[in-house]
Order: structure tokens, then C-alpha cells, then sequence
């Protein structure tokens, strides 16, 4: 087989392994959670924070691995800040190492938990918002698009304010909406190794039939 036969296939695998260069673009998902918090079902809610509006918004790539499972839970970590609202004020917060917990059981409700510490100017609280939604609102416990309406007492905000003498703890009631929608789509590249195999492959092909004219 002469040299010049094999000029279409070596372009085709140069083209192929440019694509390793490509990166490939990771969907993510938009958290919103926004109602209304109380009453006080747990301690004293010294921040006042019982009868206020609310809002919780944040960003994951929705091919982030849990860092923890169980048989019907998985919890990721947030690489990025949450955004938090409170009130007519439009108080702002900044939420930080956050965790989310998503819970499909085999019975009974769903669950998302999410974690996280927060930044004001005089208080650093702790907060765990615990959200119960329908049964069948989660499909597994993978990272993915839903929509539910949560109320209280069943679903809660606990907050605490480490580093004080005395030392606060509060659990209000939550009613509002929780959502998580797909926001940018994959670019729809394949995965490098895809792309490795497709060429080794290709090449395997051509010097076989090589072989197989000079035979």
C-alpha cells in the first residue's frame, strides 16, 4: 500500500485527536428556594427571623460526584457561594461551604438538606434548611431537574450562632418552593477517551487492510 493511500486516514486521526483539545462542557442545575420562615418550632429565635420572606439561590454542575452515599442518599458539596435574601430589607447573606443531601426512599417523603455557614456583619450563624417534598418528587439521587412545594412543620431552618457565651439555637417552620431547573446544556462533545478509542480503532482497521492487499 503506498504512502500517499494513507494521507485520508492520517488526517482523519490528526482531526480526531485535535478533538482531545476540545473541553467538554458540564450542564448545570439552578437552585431556588424561596418562602417564608416560622413560626418558632425549636428554642428562641433571636435573630427575629419568624413571619420574613426568604430566597436561596446557587449553581451546581450537575456532574458533580457525592462526596458521601447511603442506600437512598447522596450528598454533594457546593463549590460555589450561595446567594441568600431575608426580608423586606432585602438583607443579603453569603452562604459557604455548603452541602446538599438529596433522600429517595423506597417509602414516604423525599428529602433534600442543604448545609452551609453564612457571612453578615455581626453574626456568622450555621444554618441546615431541611425540606420535605412529596414522595416520587426525586428520581434517584443523582443531581436533576424537579420541582416541589414544602411547608412546615415538616419542613424547617435551623440556625446557630457558634463562638457566643450563650450560645443560640433556633428551628423555624419553612413554607415556599423549592426547584432545581437546567440551566447551560452540554456542548455535546465526546469524552476524550470516546475519541482515543475511536482512533486506535480506525487505525487497527487500515493496517489490516494494508496487510491485507499486499497478502
Amino acid at each position: 500500500m503506498k504512502l500517499r493511500n494513507y494521507a485520508p486516514v492520517v488526517l482523519t486521526l490528526f482531526l480526531l485527536l485535535a478533538a482531545l483539545a476540545i473541553p467538554v462542557q458540564a450542564s448545570t442545575l439552578n437552585l431556588d428556594i424561596s418562602g417564608t420562615l416560622g413560626p418558632a418550632l425549636f428554642g428562641s429565635d433571636r435573630l427575629g427571623l419568624s413571619g420574613i420572606g426568604f430566597t436561596l439561590t446557587g449553581v451546581i454542575d450537575q456532574g458533580l460526584s457525592p462526596i458521601y452515599t447511603t442506600a437512598d442518599s447522596a450528598t454533594y458539596s457546593i463549590p460555589g457561594d450561595l446567594q441568600i435574601a431575608l426580608g423586606l430589607a432585602n438583607l443579603v447573606l453569603t452562604g459557604y461551604n455548603a452541602t446538599l443531601t438529596l433522600t429517595d426512599p423506597a417509602s414516604g417523603p423525599d428529602i433534600l438538606e442543604i448545609g452551609f455557614g453564612a457571612t453578615e456583619f455581626n453574626f456568622n450563624p450555621d444554618v441546615t434548611a431541611t425540606l420535605y417534598l412529596p414522595p416520587g418528587t426525586l428520581h434517584g439521587t443523582g443531581l436533576q431537574d424537579f420541582w416541589a412545594y414544602v411547608s412546615q412543620p415538616d419542613s424547617s431552618l435551623s440556625y446557630t450562632i457558634p463562638g457566643v457565651t450563650d450560645e443560640v439555637l433556633a428551628t423555624l417552620g419553612v413554607t415556599g418552593t423549592v426547584t432545581m431547573s437546567g440551566g447551560a446544556p452540554s456542548s455535546g462533545v465526546p469524552e476524550p477517551a470516546t475519541i482515543a478509542l475511536l482512533a486506535v480503532g480506525l487505525l487497527a482497521v487500515v493496517l489490516k487492510t494494508g496487510k491485507l492487499r499486499r497478502s
